[in-house]
């Protein structure tokens, strides 16, 4: 099958570490082109042949204007002249290219933060009124947008993200030459780990106050932020005020992000929302024990065998991969931040749990391998297509 993977970028981003790794695990039994916007900063790996449209974001609004009709008829240029069976968009939500009709191809959305879904629910039915289906990364995502939108069950999708757990446990095994942060490992005997963007989604200042509460109960515990973003400084500020200067460390963005996990002992999402939270299942390919907050979505879908949003309203409970903990929306926030700290203590005080959801994290996360997520988008992509065969016959 001949098929476009369209994306913005491959620089950082979970949205672009996916559509990579998507990429990836289609171009082993497929023709793929990886298409971008920008090909200039490239992250990560990408599958098949490369074409770099060379049209970067603009912020003057002559120039943005220009930009998005150069994109519109760049990407119609590409479609003729490869004959694609299929192209599988994950531009953002607003992106005009999200409503560009093709003729003789399939066209595939997609929807993968449930937050924005929620608060901009009419934009994407816009969309997949110019397209043929939209893949969601989560199930809670699809049965949200189908909820919503009935007469579009039959093209909505979920497929979870491909997490590569060979090279995650590869890149894991690198040496780390920071020689602050193994200082900072040798000098806690407990070190927990959050790894992303710092953003509003995020919540790391949550995680920051929760782990203030920890200092209670585990004295010599650290907390690594890995990562960079927009809320960065203002969390540096808030560890500084709270007198956890010591024992709050910032690795910034990291092109190998395992082989800092790898050294902790677990890890921490303490995320408002989600759609599919790669790195929670990254941490899992490690034999991370993890906690994370039941945010809409995924983790749920995650850490639990038959997946339940309702579970964890108003405390901690631990779940069949790791411990889910009250999302800020359910009990508030006070609550929820001080039963995250609970939970952290709880599993850092008891080494047999530890050990039993480091297992068990393990096994999970090759539920997420290539080979699945890959028999699912051909079988969708199959369905479209033959639907679309079918239709244009009637025509």
């Amino acid at each position: 099958m001949d098929i476009g993977i369209l994306k913005e970028s491959l620089c950082i981003g979970g949205t672009e570490r996916s559509a990579a790794n998507i990429s990836v695990a289609l171009a082993k039994k497929n023709n793929v082109n990886t298409i971008l916007f920008d090909g200039s900063k490239i992250v990560y790996p990408y599958g098949g042949k490369l074409i770099d449209m060379k049209l970067t974001s603009q912020t003057n609004i002559i120039k943005k204007i220009i930009t998005a009709i150069r994109r519109r008829i760049g990407l119609l240029k590409i479609v003729n002249q490869n004959k694609y069976d299929v192209v599988f968009i994950f531009a953002w939500q607003s992106n005009p290219i999200n409503t560009l009709k093709l003729k003789n191809t399939v066209k595939i959305i997609s929807i993968r933060d449930f937050g924005a879904l929620s608060e901009r629910p009419k934009i994407y039915k816009k969309n997949l009124e110019a397209s043929d289906g939209v893949i969601c990364n989560s199930q809670y995502i699809r049965d949200y947008y189908v909820e919503k939108y009935p007469e579009d069950a039959d093209k909505a999708f979920a497929v979870h993200n491909i997490i590569d757990v060979e090279r995650i446990l590869s890149q894991s095994k690198e040496s780390v030459d920071d020689e602050a942060f193994l200082n900072f490992r040798n000098s806690h005997k407990k070190v927990i780990v959050a790894v992303g963007r710092f953003c509003k989604e995020k919540a790391f200042e949550n995680l920051i106050l929760a782990f203030k509460e920890c200092k209670n109960d585990i004295s010599d515990i650290g907390l690594v932020f890995v990562g960079d973003g927009e809320l960065k400084d203002s969390c540096i500020e808030l560890v500084n005020q709270s007198g956890l200067e010591d024992d709050v460390y910032f690795a910034g963005y990291q092109k190998n992000p395992y082989k800092y996990m790898l050294k902790c002992d677990a890890f921490v999402l303490s995320s408002r929302s989600e759609g599919f939270p790669n790195v929670l299942a990254e941490a899992m390919a490690l034999s991370l024990p993890v906690i994370s907050t039941n945010c809409l979505t995924g983790p749920a879908e995650i850490l639990m065998k038959n997946c339940d949003y309702s579970v964890a309203k108003d405390k901690f409970e631990e779940c069949d991969y790791g411990i889910i903990t009250p999302c800020y929306d359910y009990c508030g926030a006070d609550r929820a931040i001080s039963q995250l700290a609970q939970a952290i203590v709880h599993l850092l005080s008891d080494e047999e749990l530890m050990k039993k959801y480091g297992k068990l994290a393990s096994k999970r996360a090759a539920d997420f391998s290539a080979e699945a997520a890959v028999e699912k988008f051909e079988e969708i992509f199959g369905i479209l297509k033959n639907r679309r065969e079918k239709n244009n016959a009637r025509l």
